[in-house]
This record gives C-alpha cells, sequence and structure tokens, in this order.
C-alpha cells in the first residue's frame, strides 16, 4: 500500500486539490455576482458577464485537468523513471528471447546492454549475434548448457563473452521460463569479470602464471611495515593504506584459531575481500627472520586454483549435455549409500538405454537429440521414488540408484513407472516429434554383488539381453541373464578404437562365371585383434552397434573399397563389381549420402558398388530403411539379398525391392548332393529369379560335386572355398 493511503482522508493531497477546485469556482462565481449585481455596470456588460460565466467555468476546468492531469502523470511516470534509470545504472542485463522456428532470438533488452558490452541494441536483435560472439573455446560446451537452460525453470551458467572492443569478458547468465508456451525467455547477464583472477580471454593458461606469491615485512610490533606488489594486487591495497596495520585486521583465517595472532611458523588458510568487493582465498606462512624480531609473512593466492579445482570437479563428476552426476559420481554415491543401509534392505541399479538414439540423431542432428536427452532425463527424474538418484552413464544411457526397498519386486514396480515415461510423445519442435523405446536391466546388491563398478556391469549386460530379446521396454534382471564372457566384454570395449589403432582390413572372396573365371568379388570385413587373433565381421560388429563405430566402421568400409575397386579398374582387372554387406542399423540416409559423395568424387565406379543385406534383414525393415534401399537403388548401386530362401517371404522381396541379384544359402548348396527336394526347391528359386530378371549366385560351394550340381540347376555365379576362400588383396590368386 502506497504512502499516501496511509495518511489521514484530510490530509490526502487528492481531497486538498478538489477542495481548492471548489474554493476556486465559488471565489469567482462570487466575484461576478458582485460585479454584475452591485459594482454599477451598464445592462449591457451585466448581461455579457452573466452569459460568460459558465464559459468561464469551462475555462477554469479545463485548465485545472489539464494541470491536475500532468502532475498525477509525473506522479505515476515517476515509479517508471526510476526503473529506467535504475536500468540505466544497473550493472545487470535484463532480456528478454522469444522463440523464432527452433532459435530464439533478443526480443528486448535494456539500454545499459550498449555501455556495458558496447553493441547497439539492433546488432545484440541480429540474428545469431549471441553464439558468434561466444568464446570459441567455450562454444561446445555453452550451446549445450543453453539447450538445458531453455528446458528448465530457471538455469544459471557462466562463459566468456566478446566485448565490441574485442576482449573477452565473464558473463553470468541466468534465465528464467514465465511462459507456459515455452515462446519468451526472460533473463539477464552479469559481468563477472572482477571475480575471476585470470585473464577473461586466456583459455590455456597455465596455472604458475596466476599462482602469485605477496611478501609483507613486519616490525617488531608485528605490524606491516611494507609489502611488495604482489602481495599489493592480491589483497587489493595498496601499500601506504596497510602501512602501520595488523595482519589481523587484513586477513581472516578460514578457522579459528587458539591465538588472536599469526603465529610465526604455521600455515594458515586465510581469506578476504578487496575494493572492489571481490573474494580472494590465500595461503599465510609468517616466519621469523634469524635470530632477530623481524617478521616476514608469504601471501600464496589460491583463488584461481581454487576456482579451476571447482571446475575440474563439476566436469569430473557431471554430464555436459544433461546436467547430471555421471558414473564417477555413482561409485562414490553407491559406496557412501552402501555404508549407511541397513542389512534388512536392498539397493539396486537399473540401466536404461535408449533403442533408437542413434537413428534420431542422425535424422534431426545433434541438437535435438540434446534436448531429447535433456526432456527424458527431466522426466526420469519426476518418476523417481524418494532417496532414488539418477545418473548418466554417457551418450544415450541413464542409470538409476534405488535404496532402501524391502522386496525384489519393489524394483520392478519402480522399473515399471520409470519406463513409463517413454510411453509419451517427445516434441521438440515443430518438425522434430516423435516415440522413443528403451531397453533396461537391474542388478541388486547384494544378491548380485557387493561391488558398484560389478553391479553396473551386471545392470548393462541385462539391459543387453533385453534390447537383443527384442523387448522395448523390458527389465531382465541380472538373475535371469547369462553373464557376458570376457572376451566378449574385451571385444566391446576394444571395437570402439579398432579403427584409430589400424588394426581392420579388408579381405575379398572372388566370384566366378561357369567358365571358373572371376568376374566380381565379395568384400568382408576382417578384425586383427592383439589378444584374440583374426577375427570375421560376425564375430565382433555387433559389440559396435550401441555407439558411433558402427556407422564409423561402415564409412571406413565403403572408402576402402572404393579404392580398392578404383585401383582395380585402372589395373584393368577382371574384377567389375565389389559387393559390400551392410546391417539394418546401418541403413540410413547418412549412408546413401556418402555412397553418392563417394561416385560423385569417383564416377566411374558407378555401377561397380552393391550392397548386399540379408534376407532376415528385410524382413524387419521399416519405412526409413526401405527407403534407404531405393535411394541407393536410383544411384546406381546394385541391390543383392543374401541368404536368399531361408525365410517366408523370399519371393515378395522381388517385388517389393529393386533387387538386382539373389545369393542362394550355403545350407541350402550343402544339401544339395543328398537331397533331391533341395534340388528342386534351388531350381525353382532360379527359375523365378531369372523370370523376374534378377541374377543368381551361389554361395559356398565346397566341393566339385556341388558345383556340378549348380551349374546344372542353372545359375552360372558362384563363390566358395573350392576355388578361393577370402584373402587379403595381397593374397589373391592370379585373377586373369
Amino acid at each position: 500500500m502506497s504512502k499516501q493511503h496511509d495518511k489521514p482522508w484530510y490530509k490526502r493531497t487528492t481531497l486538498h486539490a478538489v477542495a481548492l477546485y471548489v474554493i476556486l469556482i465559488v471565489a469567482m462565481e462570487a466575484v461576478m455576482l458582485a460585479l454584475s449585481e452591485w459594482a454599477g455596470l451598464s445592462e449591457d456588460v451585466s448581461w455579457w458577464l452573466r452569459h460568460a460565466q459558465p464559459w468561464v467555468v469551462i475555462v477554469l476546468s479545463l485548465i485545472f485537468i489539464v494541470i491536475y492531469g500532468r502532475s498525477w502523470q509525473k506522479h505515476y511516470r515517476r515509479p517508471t523513471d526510476l526503473l529506467s534509470d535504475y536500468l540505466q545504472n544497473s550493472p545487470t542485463i535484463h532480456f528478454e528471447l522469444r522463440r523464432e522456428n527452433d532459435n530464439f532470438r533478443v526480443h528486448w533488452v535494456s539500454k545499459n546492454a550498449e555501455k556495458l558490452l558496447g553493441y547497439s541494441i539492433d546488432e545484440i536483435k541480429a540474428s545469431n549475434w549471441w553464439f558468434n560472439h561466444l568464446h570459441p573455446a567455450d562454444r561446445n560446451a555453452v550451446v549445450k548448457k543453453a539447450i538445458r537452460g531453455v528446458e528448465e525453470p530457471e538455469f544459471l551458467y557462466e562463459y566468456r563473452f566478446q566485448h565490441a572492443d574485442g576482449h573477452y569478458i565473464w558473463i553470468r547468465d541466468q534465465i528464467r521460463q514465465d511462459d507456459d508456451s515455452g515462446k519468451r525467455i526472460k533473463g539477464s547477464w552479469l559481468n563477472i569479470s572482477t571475480e575471476f583472477n585470470s585473464p577473461a580471454d586466456s583459455p590455456n593458461t597455465e596455472i604458475s602464471q596466476h599462482f602469485m606469491i605477496g611478501q609483507a615485512e613486519l616490525d617488531n610490533e608485528r605490524r606491516v611495515s611494507h609489502i611488495d606488489k604482489h602481495f599489493e594486487k592480491i589483497i587489493g591495497l595498496s601499500n601506504d593504506e596497510v602501512k602501520g596495520t595488523r595482519l589481523e585486521d587484513i586477513l581472516t583465517p578460514v578457522h579459528s584459531q587458539k591465538s588472536a595472532a599469526f603465529e610465526p611458523g604455521e600455515t594458515f588458510a586465510v581469506v578476504g575481500r578487496r575494493k572492489d568487493f571481490t573474494r580472494f582465498k590465500a595461503q599465510l606462512i609468517v616466519k621469523q627472520c634469524d635470530k632477530t624480531d623481524r617478521l616476514i609473512a608469504c601471501l600464496a593466492d589460491l583463488s584461481h586454483i581454487e576456482q579451476q579445482y571447482h571446475q575440474l570437479v563439476q566436469e569430473a563428476y557431471h554430464d555436459e549435455t544433461t546436467g547430471l552426476p555421471n558414473l564417477r559420481n555413482l561409485h562414490e554415491s553407491f559406496n557412501e549409500l552402501i555404508n549407511s543401509l541397513p542389512d534388512d534392505r536392498l539397493a539396486a541399479l537399473v540401466t536404461i538405454n535408449i533403442n533408437q538414439f542413434y537413428q534420431l540423431t542422425k535424422r534431426y542432428g545433434g541438437l535435438v537429440g540434446a534436448q531429447a536427452l535433456q526432456r527424458i532425463a527431466r522426466r526420469l527424474k519426476e518418476a523417481l521414488p524418494f532417496g532414488s538418484k539418477l545418473y548418466s552413464a554417457g551418450n544415450d544411457e541413464f542409470i538409476v540408484l534405488i535404496n532402501n526397498i524391502t522386496e525384489y519386486i519393489d524394483v520392478q514396480v519402480i522399473s515399471d513407472k520409470l519406463l513409463s515415461v517413454f510411453e509419451q510423445k517427445l516434441v521438440i519442435n515443430q518438425d522434430a516429434q516423435f516415440h522413443l523405446t528403451c531397453s533396461a536391466g537391474a542388478s541388486i546388491y547384494p544378491l548380485d554383488g557387493y561391488d558398484s563398478e560389478q553391479l553396473v556391469t551386471q545392470s548393462r549386460a541385462a539391459m543387453l539381453a533385453a534390447r537383443h530379446g527384442h523387448a522395448s521396454n523390458a527389465v531382465i534382471f541380472q538373475q535371469d541373464v547369462e553373464q557376458p564372457s570376457h572376451t566378449q566384454l574385451q571385444l566391446a570395449e576394444d571395437i570402439q578404437s579398432a579403427l584409430q589403432k589400424q588394426q581392420l582390413e579388408m579381405f575379398y572372396q572372388p566370384i566366378l562365371d561357369d567358365q571358373r573365371r572371376v568376374v566380381a568379388a565379395e568384400a568382408l570385413l576382417r578384425w586383427h585383434h592383439p589378444e584374440f587373433g583374426l577375427l570375421s565381421a560376425g564375430e565382433f560388429l555387433r559389440h559396435a552397434e550401441h555407439g558411433n563405430a558402427l556407422t564409423e566402421i561402415g564409412f571406413w568400409v565403403l572408402s576402402s573399397v572404393c579404392n580398392q575397386l578404383a585401383q582395380w579398374q585402372d589395373d584393368n582387372s577382371p574384377i567389375k563389381r565389389v559387393s559390400i554387406n551392410l546391417s539394418t542399423s546401418q541403413l540410413s540416409s547418412q549412408l546413401s549420402s556418402e555412397f553418392a559423395r563417394q561416385l560423385a568424387d569417383n564416377p566411374e565406379l558407378k555401377g561397380g558398388l552393391a550392397i548386399e543385406v540379408s534376407e532376415g534383414a528385410l524382413n524387419e525393415a521399416d519405412e526409413a530403411i526401405n527407403g534407404t534401399i531405393q535411394q541407393l537403388s536410383q544411384l546406381g548401386i546394385a541391390v543383392i539379398i543374401d541368404d536368399f530362401g531361408t525365410g517366408f517371404s523370399s519371393l515378395n522381396y522381388l517385388a517389393d525391392y529393386p533387387i538386382d541379384t539373389v545369393k542362394i544359402d550355403r545350407s541350402l548348396v550343402r544339401s544339395l548332393t543328398d537331397n533331391e527336394r533341395t534340388q528342386r526347391i534351388v531350381a525353382a528359386m532360379i527359375k523365378i529369379a531369372k523370370e523376374a530378371g534378377v541374377e543368381v549366385i551361389a554361395e559356398g560351394i565346397e566341393n566339385e560335386r556341388q558345383l556340378e550340381l549348380i551349374l546344372q540347376l542353372g545359375c552360372q555365379k558362384w563363390q566358395g572355398h573350392l576355388i578361393h576362400p577370402a584373402k587379403p588383396v595381397g593374397e589373391l590368386i592370379n585373377l586373369d
């Protein structure tokens, strides 16, 4: 309530103004009446005065209204003017963001931004102004944090930003959402450069450059007689300002001391505040010089080291994208939990992995993927029971630590509630709306182990078992899951770095015609593992499905095959076409783009590349995979169905897909020699394929009898160990 309303009614300004107006009108009426009646004026003048009286009242009323209105306007504008003056002189810049398509843009900013940042209001409102002036070393991390910020009701983060003069300053950015539609965000920027001792534009400065040690000389009464320039810089005071004062008046010990003075020979942790209100933390050592009473005080500034320590701890124990504590944090929290867990209570770890996250990021991009992770993290936190905690295991994986449960079934109930968050559709923007599924596995302490690392491994193995069992949103507890072998765990770990260590190599198996002439080849991937020796693709590629390794390996294979095919073309080799095996998870628009790029760089390769997709993979294909196969076919890439004849819908594929070639599965070839029914089946398959205009290749020919039968049945192309197993390029037999 305003002060005016606190006054007695008879002291209010409004009442005084009205009373003054009434008095003036009454006085005016009395004067005009006196003039017209008793002043002895002529009849015409009196008549004029009587008829002018209403107009005089109106004019006076208008004058009063104007004066009174301007007075009240000034009265009510005063808070606005005060606020404007405050914003103009405030060290804090206030702003409002508005959503434009998928991005946010500065819609309004307080005028003090021109003075504090050096940019005009129009420059600040321009597109990408904020992003373009972030410090290059901070840009990636800040963008991820900004994405988190727009997803949370209130968020605060700090970063370096380029001033219009060219130097960098530290900004504390606080944003908050007060609009349910999510289209408007309010926030503030504050220059906090003075809180840092390090140069604002120095991203990789050595700690030693900021480890400052100052020295002070004390007299016999332990008062400061002189301080050097480093001591001055640390405490923010000059030598003249501190001369004659005690150290206790300048520095405050962090811990209470037994003595009121800083005793010689001891080390003290101290804090202080400079004149500019910035804080510092330091270490003080007071020493006695020789055997005299003269004392020397050494002050080591720890502020920068302290800041770096907190920053490193934050980065080491939290995930950058979601802000959640990470696995390192989990292990420490788990150990603390176990120490306080009652003997009659259980704890559990639930690993949750998003099934389609890799495909999601390839389709919509990394920023949408990061936003999806943040939305899921928020939903999972809201679904957590009291006392439980959510952790990020990196990329698309989360781990929930559930404590203080009494029964085994409690884990299932809590897990079902956690997984239910995936039932709701994720809406990132107008173009990115989708449903996600997950696979989850759990391990229980102490039933499945006593060590946090072991329990994490077990819950992850249970999650992988759920995924491989094609049971989305299902939890398989560790007791029901066979432990992965040491070899499997080792391969899953090592495959991530196999490319960088140059351990992969392409082998080739020739494809021959009915005259035993080489006409094509199948490219087969091999891994020279340092511990397990030479491994085929089937032995290790499944371990690369849950990260970026599978795509990176696929691109490497394509590049290697293209280079080798180009070399064979230059050498006039009989190998005119090379086929590459692909899984459904590799069939993406990104893959077709890479094929298109390779063909654009090497046009002579057109017609010489083929992809092999298993019949089982086509049975699981979705619309996106079908589209990728169509795109590859339009690029001139031949499409081959591998293992043809092993599924239930083999003939349907010839009509549904742009198939160029089918490969008769080796299991059918193997039984040709002793099963007449198999011979009739294979003969029918070859006849139907040829009538559909599709080429046929028999794979797995291991003896002369098999070759003789397959040729008699009408198949003119084949491959197998009879002539040539898969070998490195340097070990292939003469192909002429």
